[in-house]
């Protein structure tokens, strides 16, 4: 399936191969049966893990994290994302980095071309305060715009990843956010469908 989008990239960084037996081995401990036997048959596995989500038992989901990369991200939605307590984030900050040349998300079909030159407006302030006055750039960085592009390193379990993309797929996000968690989803789902097969489903993803 071609599900690329050249909206905020993600890529998946890092997950337990062994993911569904570690599910498995949790969820039959909480019915009373020893965790370590020797019977994973994948069918077997893929069935309880089906029947746990079903039935709301989600807890066991907990064990098992997954870095994400999400790249080019405007400011705007980082903030809606960090939002997410139990999560962990890494964030290109502008606190560190220079934006001398910053990208920033093209809204311009929406905000017209007034948008773009204020964006070109801000990027000579900010070059000006930083190149000319020699206003460290930790400071400068205050007249960025929401709009302006940074990249987040992210990890958080399958539980709270299955809320997230339930909370962010609705129609009372904005598109690009919208957009974004269709593509995390999507990603999600080839490499865990058991666990996210339910989502792709609801919100007609395939």
């Amino acid at each position: 399936r071609d599900w690329s989008s050249d909206v905020c990239s993600s890529d998946l960084i890092n997950y337990p191969q062994r993911y569904k037996s570690i599910i498995y081995q949790a969820g039959r401990n909480c019915y009373g049966f020893t965790p370590f036997e020797k019977d994973y048959a994948e069918e077997k596995m893929n069935s309880f893990i089906y029947q746990l989500i079903k039935h709301g038992h989600e807890s066991v989901l907990e064990h098992i994290n997954i870095s994400i990369f999400i790249m080019d991200i405007p400011r705007s939605l980082m903030e809606q994302l960090t939002r997410h307590r139990l999560c962990s984030f890494s964030i290109k900050l502008t606190h560190y980095v220079k934006h001398k040349n910053f990208d920033y998300y093209d809204f311009k079909d929406v905000l017209n071309d007034q948008y773009t030159q204020l964006m070109k407006k801000i990027q000579n302030l900010y070059n000006y305060y930083v190149d000319e006055l020699k206003i460290p750039h930790w400071i400068a960085r205050e007249i960025l715009p929401n709009s302006c592009l940074t990249n987040i390193f992210m990890t958080t379990n399958i539980r709270e990843y299955r809320l997230i993309l339930k909370q962010r797929l609705t129609k009372d996000n904005i598109p690009l956010m919208q957009e974004l968690m269709r593509q995390l989803a999507r990603n999600l789902y080839l490499i865990m469908p058991e666990c996210f097969l339910d989502i792709i489903e609801e919100y007609d993803l395939e």
